[in-house]
């Protein structure tokens, strides 16, 4: 023979397993909900990440420019300084020659006037 549930167990039961089932429904909504606040922190970690990523990729690219405007403000007062003195050192051999050139002349003309002299004596 069967036994008969009284109506009232059956609506316990009932009451019991609805309250189940809306303690899981409600559980998973707070899990979904948990993994939805998740991804979006991380979204917004990752688009922090990126923010600050870019920052210092523009700092560094700025430093860098900055090093090589300085770089090349070095190398252009050394081969300014390098042009100076190769013009100072062709002044002074200009001078050195013309000076040699007129010792020349002179020792020359003194020659000759010595030839000069002697012809007119012999």
């Amino acid at each position: 023979m069967k036994k008969i549930i009284p109506s009232s167990e059956i609506s316990n039961e009932v009451f019991i397993l609805d309250k189940t089932l809306k303690e899981i429904k409600d559980t998973e909504k707070k899990a979904e909900d948990m993994v939805n606040n998740a991804h979006k922190k991380a979204e917004s970690i990752l688009a922090e990440a990126k923010e600050n990523a870019l920052k210092a990729i523009e700092l560094k690219k700025h430093e860098l420019t900055a090093h090589k405007e300085e770089l090349l403000a070095k190398k252009k007062k050394e081969l300014e300084e390098e042009r100076a003195k190769i013009l100072r050192d062709a002044q002074q051999n200009l001078q050195q020659t013309e000076q040699n050139a007129k010792k020349h002349e002179k020792q020359a003309i003194e020659v000759l006037l010595k030839t000069f002299k002697a012809e007119i004596k012999a």
